[in-house]
């Protein structure tokens, strides 16, 4: 009795496993209400929303190709409300004349990705470390199951694009080199496991240094920071002149697309406006640093990327 009991349970816990993903909706839709200072927004009366909550317009055109020929456009809730509680993201991914999308996973989503214009070498490694990965063209679709290693190579003549889809609210990214090299590993384990010497570990370190965000909250005001979990929210931005500005929390190692507030830390940044009919920006590379944990610096973001 006792082994088909375990068989059963096994059996079971397996169908768990695989069916897990973003909760369910339990209404139609739910926009952020972004006048409730609480880290997990809450849904605004649906009479109030509007077909603009639905539409975002922010990936009409490329960003700025970082030091591998590579530009990436998230769209989460935190810029699209109207994705808030439906378990999907997307992401808009340039890439220059070869420029690569190092290889990186997403612990909490499988993505399939849709080539725009372009060719580009694609491909997964499996947990026996099984390469799948070819070329794919303009009109055809790869997909990358949830928590694989995955790649991407622009080999054509021209830039390609590709729009990748998530079956996740917030899919999560982590890319190899930034997370050995950037984090905060121990350097004598990094020489042994690569067998690399401590200057070409230094190397690696500023060609690919780390960042971590913490919990992105409502700002209505200058308080104190706060500890959380990576997740991002819509928010109600503080406007000082005509520039949004969003409070994050962060540690002192991150390279940024951002802009500081002056009130907050001496940082500034040039900005560009991509599109004169929304509030986009594509804002230059900055690489913020301080000798202890930055507490409140306040940024608008609209990328982040390892270049």
């Amino acid at each position: 009795m006792a082994p088909k009991m375990t068989v059963l349970f096994v059996i079971f816990l397996h169908s768990y496993v695989v069916l897990a993903s973003d909760p369910d909706p339990v209404k139609d839709f739910c926009i952020p209400n972004t006048g409730v200072s609480s880290t997990i927004l809450p849904c605004k009366n649906s009479s109030l929303a509007t077909v603009e909550d639905f539409v975002f317009s922010g990936i009409k055109h490329p960003g700025k190709f970082s030091k591998t020929g590579f530009s990436a456009m998230a769209v989460t809730s935190s810029v699209f409300p109207g994705l808030n509680t439906l378990g999907m993201s997307l992401v808009r991914a340039d890439f220059d004349v070869g420029g690569i999308n190092v290889p990186h996973f997403h612990p909490r989503a499988t993505e399939i990705a849709y080539v725009l214009e372009g060719r580009v070498y694609s491909g997964f490694v499996d947990s026996e470390n099984r390469v799948f990965a070819k070329v794919i063209e303009k009109g055809e679709v790869m997909v990358f199951p949830r928590g694989l290693l995955h790649f991407q190579m622009n080999v054509g003549k021209s830039p390609a694009t590709i729009l990748g889809s998530f079956n996740s609210q917030n899919p999560g990214l982590l890319r190899i080199p930034n997370a050995v090299f950037g984090s905060e590993i121990k350097e004598e384990l990094l020489e042994k496991a690569f067998g690399l010497s401590a200057k070409e570990i230094g190397k690696m370190k500023k060609r690919w240094p780390g960042f971590m965000i913490r919990h992105l909250i409502p700002l209505t005001r200058w308080d104190p920071p706060v500890v959380g979990s990576i997740f991002l929210t819509r928010w109600d931005p503080l406007v000082v002149g005509s520039i949004p500005l969003t409070r994050y929390d962060l540690m002192p190692f991150l390279p940024l697309w951002c802009s500081a507030s002056p009130e907050t830390h001496p940082l500034s940044v040039t900005m560009k406006k991509l599109d004169r009919s929304s509030d986009t920006i594509i804002l230059k590379r900055l690489m913020c640093k301080a000798k202890g944990r930055i507490n409140s610096l306040s940024l608008a973001v609209d990328q982040l990327d390892d270049g």
